[in-house]
């Protein structure tokens, strides 16, 4: 398994052979479809609330959509009267400092409300944080499993090798949580069959683990091709 700047993992049933349907931006199609998804931005009220894992509100969460974008209120309320939309699909993007970042996708609706949890970033339960060098192997381990990377072999964003100290933040995702749909990226967990029929599956999840590592600017690294974790 090789390891991206940010990875998320899913094990899902139904069609092993299904392509994961991710956070909208991956790719969906059947697989040797190269045809890219048809974006555009299109007019529906979209509403919606930010939470944390505790049930407050989060104030101040970047949410935005194609070309458009906002923040939430006091009330982690937010609101959109134009989307972007992929292949029939609304793409959402939530971040804030401090939290795991979550892309979610549903099907179009003129009208949508959604409820979106964000995770804080941190040690403790299902999420853990080190800064060490780049040079040093590490594993981290939280409720559920653990994932080791590999030392030395950190690039940055465009490609060249990367020395200096690494800050990582790791999320599993417990399908058992009572949150897991409202944290989770992507959305509905809906894939195309991949039997050429155009037919839409839903897949079942058995957990997620998300590796963002960053470098002392805060810029995502990745790891050299072929690197495994």
């Amino acid at each position: 398994m090789a390891l991206g700047s940010l990875l998320t993992l899913a094990t899902s049933c139904c069609d092993p052979d299904t392509p994961f349907a991710g956070d909208g931006t991956e790719d969906t199609e059947t697989p040797g479809d190269d045809t890219p998804p048809v974006i555009e931005m299109r007019t529906g009220e979209l509403v919606g609330v930010v939470y944390n894992t505790a049930g407050e509100p989060v104030q101040g969460a970047s949410v935005s959509s194609g070309t458009e974008t906002t923040v939430t209120d006091g009330n982690g309320f937010f609101t959109f009267s134009k989307v972007q939309v992929a292949n029939g699909r609304t793409v959402v993007a939530f971040k804030k400092d401090g939290y795991f970042d979550v892309v979610r996708s549903f099907d179009f609706a003129d009208t949508d409300n959604w409820q979106v949890v964000l995770v804080r970033k941190g040690n403790g339960g299902n999420t853990a944080q080190a800064t060490y060098p780049a040079s040093q192997p590490k594993e981290f381990n939280f409720n559920g499993g653990s994932v080791k990377l590999p030392g030395g072999q950190y690039v940055d964003k465009d490609g060249k090798p990367y020395t200096g100290n690494v800050t990582t933040d790791v999320l599993f995702l417990d399908p058992n949580d009572k949150d897991f749909a409202d944290i989770m990226p992507g959305g509905d967990l809906a894939a195309k069959s991949n039997d050429g029929s155009g037919d839409v599956d839903q897949l079942i999840s058995y957990g997620m683990v998300s590796v963002t590592p960053k470098d002392a600017n805060g810029d995502e690294l990745k790891f050299s091709d072929g690197t495994p974790a």
